[in-house]
């Protein structure tokens, strides 16, 4: 038999000993973690920045106008915001945590706007000496990236490049000695959206993954990414696997 709804001033049913409309009432379950814990939250509340981050994925896919670079970058950024605003809801929740980089050993890849407002990031807020380790680090692991890490023909042979590259546990040349992302304020949406829910141990070999996503609409943020791109570089905008893009160094001639 279903259970009845809690009148308002009835004791919610989480145990909590509050009246429902103290505790629970309006909030849902988005998922349960590893540990058991449920992540509750206010429906209305996320609501909010759903609603705003759709509003603007919508506009910016509808605009057909060239868009100058910086410009591309401040509408990336607002993407980026608003997105990191509703993992608020359940970040506590989430088995990562600073220093676990087992994601930044996957193959990924980015537009060239991603790209470019990294090296953007790169150039203005890390030292000379920074960006020569950063392009150090690309020259070592290019050596062990897959010889066709360019050429996607369908999903399966994405999904193929893609296990390969994990087997050989290559490290992001953003990533730090102690496992900290270096560009993290600035990671592409690939990056953003690694977020995982079951335990972390699983993160290190081929167990499954639960992962977790705040917006439903993971394509459209994806399409409104290379829209943004496009209007940005027309015909010269591109995806590429994401080291890649750093072939040339960070310098202002990269």
């Amino acid at each position: 038999m279903a259970q009845r709804e809690p009148g308002r001033n009835d004791p919610c049913r989480c145990g909590s000993g509050l009246k429902y409309k103290r505790c629970c009432l309006g909030k849902e379950v988005a998922f349960v973690n590893y540990k058991g814990e449920s992540a509750v939250y206010l429906r209305n509340e996320l609501n909010v920045f759903a609603n705003r981050l759709t509003a603007l994925l919508e506009e910016i896919i509808s605009g057909r106008d060239a868009l100058a670079k910086l410009t591309g970058f401040k509408l990336l950024q607002d993407i980026y915001n608003i997105y990191g605003q509703m993992h608020i809801f359940f970040s506590r929740f989430y088995s990562c945590g600073k220093g676990c980089a087992h994601c930044c050993c996957l193959y990924i890849t980015v537009s060239r706007l991603e790209a470019d407002f990294v090296k953007h990031y790169v150039t203005s807020s890390l030292s000379e000496d920074m960006q020569k380790k950063l392009y150090s680090n690309y020259l070592e692991r290019k050596k062990r990236y897959p010889a066709n890490d360019h050429e996607h023909k369908g999903q399966e042979a994405v999904f193929s490049l893609a296990k390969e590259y994990f087997n050989k546990k290559i490290p992001c040349i953003f990533l730090s000695g102690n496992g900290e992302c270096l560009v993290y304020e600035v990671r592409p949406f690939s990056c953003r959206g690694l977020v995982a829910t079951s335990d972390p141990e699983n993160c290190k070999g081929s167990n499954r993954i639960k992962r977790f996503y705040p917006y439903a609409e993971q394509d459209s943020i994806k399409k409104a990414i290379l829209t943004l791109s496009r209007r940005v570089y027309g015909d010269h905008a591109a995806v590429r696997h994401f080291p890649a893009w750093f072939s040339g160094g960070f310098g202002n001639n990269a």
